[in-house]
């Protein structure tokens, strides 16, 4: 049995095969200019599943993918998604896959996905009851696990802590909101504050770390961006109290630049909660994914032997 795990994002995507282990047999990647819109986003998502179809010498058994915006996992239906994704919000995902492949498809918000990819894959899953994930790209996501499940919440906004107000009435946010903590700690904005400070263009979240080292200007809006992750991440932990917060996304890519500050602020403010970055980086959605769609298949093949 393979199945395909796809991770779509707002600059790439990203896919895998793997084998009834869950072991890795292909993997692609491609391009996405999100900004064209939905037919272009489709366009990178059939050329990856395409490839890794092509690469698959038994038949491929499902397709789990983790996208971007609310999803309704039962529909696989995008529920509602920012202009990030232009054209994505009330997409009938599942539905589009499953007639352009024919094979059956499970769609997931892409933090749970990459939740459950680390949890999975790092073997913590019998070890933690309650963790939560924050991911830090283009824009910032979330997933909570309590008590052995993924809490997706009763309008599928469990978790989205991208879009909960840092700091009210402070910058505007294409969710239609004022000072949602998005603005404040993504990737996206952490370039956006370092030009609007320098009238310098900074291509990554990296450029402006290393930038930070002699600039400033940069080192100031590099700072209030550490102080602003640590109060999110108290609010999180006195609120819920998780065993760990783990943190992904492209910004951690760049965490030597500044995990030990931030680690710093929060024994300061005497967070007790262990935070730790994704170990599988960028790849645990792409496993996340394709974990569900294994365990879809197993679920049906159950129904059908009953």
């Amino acid at each position: 049995m393979h199945v395909i795990g796809i991770d779509i994002g707002g600059t790439t995507v990203k896919g895998v095969l793997l084998d009834e282990q869950m072991e890795l047999v292909h993997k692609s990647t491609s391009p996405t200019d999100a900004k064209a819109g939905r037919d272009a986003i489709l366009s990178s998502l059939s050329g990856v599943i395409g490839t890794l179809t092509e690469a698959s010498e038994t038949p491929i058994r499902g397709i789990g993918i983790g996208s971007a915006g609310r999803i309704n996992v039962g529909t696989g239906v995008v529920e509602y998604a920012t202009e990030n994704l232009p054209g994505w919000h009330g997409f009938a995902l599942k539905s589009w896959v499953e007639e352009k492949y024919n094979l059956p498809v499970i769609v997931d918000n892409d933090a749970n996905t990459a939740l459950i990819g680390e949890l999975y894959f790092n073997h913590l899953l019998i070890e933690t009851q309650h963790t939560i994930m924050l991911t830090l790209g283009t824009g910032v996501g979330g997933a909570n696990y309590f008590s052995g499940q993924v809490v997706r919440g009763a309008h599928h906004q469990g978790g989205e802590w991208g879009h909960m107000v840092l700091y009210p009435g402070g910058r505007p946010c294409n969710c239609g909101k004022s000072g949602c903590l998005e603005q404040y700690i993504s990737g996206s904005a952490l370039r956006k504050e370092a030009e609007k400070e320098t009238g310098r263009t900074f291509l990554q979240g990296r450029d402006v770390f290393k930038a930070a080292q002699q600039d400033a200007r940069v080192n100031k809006v590099v700072t209030q961006f550490i102080s602003d992750l640590a109060l999110v991440i108290e609010n999180i932990s006195i609120s819920l109290d998780p065993d760990r917060i783990i943190l992904g996304g492209g910004v951690t890519e760049s965490r030597d630049y500044w995990w030990e500050d931030m680690q710093d602020l929060l024994n300061q403010k005497g967070v007790e909660t262990e935070v730790t970055p994704s170990l599988y980086r960028n790849r645990s959605g792409m496993y996340g994914a394709a974990l569900l769609a294994s365990q879809m298949r197993k679920e049906v093949k159950s129904h059908e032997s009953t």
